[in-house]
């Protein structure tokens, strides 16, 4: 494994994901720590947007292209039944500070880690506008994951 593989971590990246999904705090706080305690926060911040990446190219299920606009609101509907306020807006303040600077430093292991939940947040909202909400569930967001990017999301409905 070289330094810059992070594919071992991927399974607790869904697991947050899908702690979002569910909209369940205490599994989210507890996934959070986890993480943190592990000392790989940033790494598993790459493996999230390297997930996310995959997703924001797709139409949603409808087949119209995502909104950036409407996946921001869901963003941060999403943080706002998980964080605490204070958090909430601490993990936004990280995302805005972090795209402000993004290639002047690395964000500090507490930015890291509210960027974490912005990016877990995003690509539940973002999976669920393109996949549809009874399609990707924490069950599917693996397998979801090791979709190519040029597949099909919904089949074409041939009327007959």
């Amino acid at each position: 494994m070289t330094d810059t593989d992070t594919s071992y971590l991927r399974p607790v990246m869904y697991e947050l994901v899908g702690a979002y999904l569910l909209g369940d705090p205490d599994r989210v706080a507890e996934i959070a720590d986890r993480i943190e305690d592990s000392g790989h926060i940033r790494e598993v911040l790459t493996e999230a947007n390297r997930y996310g990446e995959t997703l924001s190219g797709r139409d949603d299920c409808t087949g119209d292209p995502v909104s950036p606009e409407f996946i921001g609101a869901g963003i941060r509907a999403r943080l706002a039944t998980i964080l605490s306020p204070h958090e909430e807006l601490a993990a936004m303040a990280a995302l805005d500070d972090f795209a402000a600077t993004r290639s002047k430093s690395a964000p500090t292991p507490l930015s890291a880690l509210l960027l974490l939940h912005v990016a877990a947040a995003g690509i539940a909202e973002l999976g669920s506008r393109v996949f549809g909400p009874t399609e990707f569930t924490p069950e599917t967001v693996a397998s979801i994951a090791d979709l190519p990017s040029d597949q099909p999301v919904v089949e074409p409905v041939v009327e007959g």
